[in-house]
């Protein structure tokens, strides 16, 4: 039976590093309002509404509802962490930080980390957007919601 490979990482670039600082903290800070904010969310959730903007349709206000924001941004991390960390993976050969293959792999993961950030922040916003709906009871993100799906488009 042969030696395990060793798996080593290509070295994240510092904007890789800012992403990944960025979106961990607004996933903490997403998490710190939801739960600051939870005692004073109505009991009954509206989740349901009319053309009007009326809700026709309510659940139970329970952690897992009202953190799926979150969770939702816990999915982006470990997903696109996931791409990320396998494009920075070397199992064998030399390892040249100058070879144009670790620096290829360098900018892709800086890229999925930039994306990764981006949809991160766009569920920040829709923590606050979704406390603020279920607060006032009517339907509408407000125009932050628009403005963000479109840079995240």
């Amino acid at each position: 039976m042969s030696a395990p490979a060793r798996v080593r990482l290509v070295r994240p670039s510092p904007l890789t590093w800012l992403a990944i600082i960025g979106g961990a903290s607004t996933i903490a800070f997403s998490a710190g309002f939801l739960f600051s904010a939870y005692p004073s969310l109505p009991w009954l959730l509206p989740v349901h509404f009319k053309l009007n903007g009326y809700p026709n349709g309510w659940q139970f206000k329970t952690y897992a509802r009202v953190f799926v924001p979150v969770f939702i941004q816990l999915a982006l991390v470990a997903t696109l962490g996931a791409v990320a960390a396998l494009l920075l993976s070397r199992v064998h050969g030399v390892h040249d930080e100058q070879s144009a293959d670790e620096q290829a792999a360098s900018v892709a993961a800086e890229g999925v980390a930039l994306i990764a950030f981006i949809w991160v922040a766009f569920q920040g916003y829709a923590t606050f957007a979704l406390a603020r709906m279920w607060q006032r009871e009517r339907a509408g993100l407000g125009r932050g919601f628009l403005y963000y799906e479109i840079a995240g488009i």
